[in-house]
């Protein structure tokens, strides 16, 4: 049964460029920051968690440990859970660390490749409100401050799909968040003038500034689409200029 779970790493390679898969490093935090494969992220508790609760059980799963006798554990209660695409990664890191070397800096500075209407992965992630795939993003280099053809960073998808967790996510990684695009709004002029008072206020706690202005002159709390918005970006502006 121990083999079912098992794919050699060539095979792991293969699916890791055919389709999205989840790469999870499964080994102590120290050795994982040391060196990793590229598309690794960290399984800890927490993400366990978050895979196990918001990931469909049909994307692959591809898990390692340091020589994969660890790992084909973690592949069976994934798949106890109903992840049928769990795999134990056959020899662990310790067989794969002699494919990476060159290679794993290379698909770091890909992770930047810009698609349609420069459009990165990170932004894409960021859009669909994927915060573990932000997470995986930013593990392997990915740029936060990345802008796409309309001057638009990660940041303002994040806040369009409403996901705080993304939203909290790419704060904490340090992106602009007064980023200006080609009209001169920001993430809170845009989350101001939508009325989403959550990320109004993750914004805000993250010191997002309200003095901005759009390339038409407007500000934040000049399109504020309800009444509450309106309130909180007046308060948060009179501290701003110590009033």
């Amino acid at each position: 049964m121990g083999e079912l779970l098992k794919m050699d790493i060539r095979s792991a390679e293969q699916l890791l460029k055919e389709e999205p898969a989840y790469l999870l490093d499964m080994r102590e935090l120290d050795c994982y920051e040391d060196s990793r494969h590229p598309f690794a992220m960290h399984l800890d508790d927490r993400v366990l968690g978050r895979l196990l609760t918001r990931v469909e059980p049909s994307r692959l799963m591809l898990i390692y440990c340091e020589d994969g006798s660890r790992s084909i554990e973690m592949a069976r209660m994934f798949r106890d859970f109903g992840f049928s695409r769990s795999f134990s990664i056959d020899g662990g890191y310790r067989a794969w660390l002699p494919l990476l070397g060159v290679r794993q800096m290379s698909a770091e500075q890909n992770q930047d490749q810009a698609g349609e209407y420069g459009m990165t992965s990170l932004m894409q992630a960021s859009h669909r409100g994927d915060s573990l795939e932000v997470s995986r993003l930013i593990a392997v280099g990915a740029d936060v401050n990345r802008r796409n053809d309309d001057g638009n960073n990660a940041l303002w998808f994040a806040v369009r799909s409403g996901d705080s967790a993304t939203v909290s996510l790419l704060i904490g990684e340090g992106v602009d968040l007064d980023n200006q695009n080609a009209n001169g709004a920001t993430p809170l002029i845009w989350a101001a003038s939508a009325g989403r008072r959550e990320m109004v206020e993750m914004l805000l706690a993250g010191g997002a500034d309200t003095g901005l202005k759009t390339l038409d002159g407007f500000l934040a709390v000049e399109v504020a689409g309800s009444r509450e918005i309106m309130k909180l970006l007046m308060a948060t502006h009179r501290q701003a200029v110590g009033q």
